[in-house]
């Protein structure tokens, strides 16, 4: 777990960038769900062997950046050209 300068571990928040209610509700929701037993595969040659990949939707920001706009991104059309250059198959 990465450290602050003074040694201790550093705390992610997870609901920095979420307004109030939609924080309370999320944690309702953990709340809520029951521990699992995880899946957990072992594998079948050794791990220098393997080839590997993390895939993440999660966005990693400095407390020095600027927070990330929801609102303008849903007001944004960035992607609406390219989304609406593809032919749709009939």
């Amino acid at each position: 777990m990465p450290e602050n300068p003074s040694g201790s571990p550093a705390r992610v928040d997870s609901y920095r960038y979420i307004s109030g209610i939609t924080k309370r509700m999320i944690r309702s929701w953990i709340s809520m769900e029951r521990p699992r037993e995880i899946p957990w595969m072992p594998l079948a040659k050794a791990l220098r062997e393997c080839t590997v990949s993390l895939i993440s939707s999660a966005g990693i920001a400095l407390k020095s950046d600027r927070p990330f706009d929801q609102e303008g991104e849903r007001r944004s059309l960035w992607f609406l050209p390219k989304l609406l250059s593809r032919s749709v198959p009939g």
